[in-house]
């Protein structure tokens, strides 16, 4: 993994830098992709930062139209964040690009090889998924 994230993160931060992204935006992101809507401080716990350091992080995405703000519907004062299409359209063409380094890498291993790591790696992910 540490292979193929080196020689992906090139492409990764090319991406990013075309757009204006840091890593903590990509990072939220890939949050709400992968785990739906959050409130400000949902994410901020997920980043590890201040509130207000989150809020202003969120409102530059909400700028460039790739995050939504919306009103909770219990609690007014609490806004929760979701991904837009445009959004996620770039969490998508950066996984489509690690996904193409990660098929050249394993395409340079032996079939045997690489049909045992393919078994393992569904083991690997089966266990971590059950705990």
């Amino acid at each position: 993994m540490t292979h193929i994230n080196r020689r992906s993160a090139g492409d990764t931060l090319a991406i990013m830098n075309e757009v204006g992204l840091t890593m903590p935006q990509f990072v939220t992101l890939h949050v709400l992709v992968h785990g739906g809507p959050r409130t400000v401080g949902a994410i901020a716990g997920c980043l590890r930062l201040s509130a207000a350091a989150t809020s202003h992080l969120v409102d530059r995405l909400v700028r460039a139209h790739l995050v939504e703000r919306a009103e909770h519907a219990d609690d007014r004062r609490q806004k929760w964040v979701a991904i837009t299409r445009s959004g996620r359209s770039l969490v998508d063409r950066v996984t489509a690009e690690r996904a193409r380094e990660f098929s050249r890498v394993l395409g340079r291993l032996s079939p045997a090889l690489r049909r045992r790591f393919v078994e393992v790696l569904g083991r690997v992910n089966e266990e971590l998924e059950r705990s």
